[in-house]
């Protein structure tokens, strides 16, 4: 039984390490700031990235580690709990979004998608982008 658990705690330990990554950004990145108007705003609902479903299927497992008496039992047990915990976990991470249409004040037009569901059609918003991508998308107050 403690075989399984520690097993469970290296696995969970070996899979998280690689999530750990630094948010702040670089002094050696350029990043350019756009202004525009939104013309259009759709809801949508997006997916897990996988972190909810690494992390429910994970701690499922490490639960169904400690029921069953023998090994078949605890086996199941543990196979049981990770799949319950990942399905759990990626209902979990999903998210509400919306689609944004911008014109910019440059005379372009911009499509992205934001978890920011304060912006609705009219606001005026500043695109921060970092390079091809958009890294941040700000509301303007008047």
């Amino acid at each position: 039984m403690r075989k399984y658990i520690f097993i469970n705690i290296f696995l969970a330990l070996f899979l998280f390490s690689g999530c750990s990554t630094s948010g702040e950004p670089q002094y050696e990145e350029i990043r350019a700031a756009e202004f525009g108007i939104v013309v259009k705003s759709q809801g949508l609902r997006i997916k897990d990235s996988g972190i909810g479903r690494q992390i429910g299927a994970t701690i499922g497992s490490l639960l169904g580690s400690f029921v069953g008496e023998d090994k078949v039992t605890n086996t199941l047990a543990i196979l049981g709990g990770s799949i319950a915990g990942g399905y759990i976990g990626a209902e979990i991470g999903k998210a509400d979004a919306n689609e944004l249409t911008i014109n910019l004040d440059e005379g372009d037009s911009l499509m992205l998608i934001t978890k920011n569901l304060d912006i609705v059609v009219g606001d005026r918003v500043e695109i921060i982008r970092d390079g091809d991508n958009s890294a941040q998308i700000n509301k303007i107050d008047y």
